[in-house]
C-alpha cells in the first residue's frame, strides 16, 4: 500500500473501529504524527510504517479492499 493509497483508507478505518488519532496510534505502535502524516497523505513516511499501521487495523477488524471493490469508502469492519 503506497502512502497515497493509504490516505483515504487511514481514516476511514480508524473511524470505522471508533478510534482517534491517539488511539490508533497506541494500537499501531507508531506516534500518532505519524498516524496524523499517512492520513495526510504525506510521502515522507516509510513503506513499512505504513504497512504496520495497515496490519495492525486489520488485526483490529478493518478489511481493506482491493482496487475496484468498494463497499462504504473501501473500508468495512468486521
Amino acid at each position: 500500500m503506497r502512502v497515497e493509497q493509504a490516505r483515504p483508507v487511514a481514516p476511514a478505518a480508524r473511524v470505522a473501529l471508533g478510534l482517534s488519532v491517539r488511539q490508533a496510534a497506541e494500537i499501531t505502535g507508531v506516534s500518532h504524527e505519524t498516524i496524523t502524516r499517512i492520513e495526510a497523505g504525506r510521502e515522507d513516511v516509510k513503506q513499512a510504517t505504513v504497512e504496520k499501521v495497515r496490519e495492525a487495523l486489520e488485526a483490529a477488524g478493518v478489511v481493506f479492499l482491493a482496487s475496484g471493490e468498494m463497499i462504504d469508502g473501501g473500508v468495512e469492519g468486521r
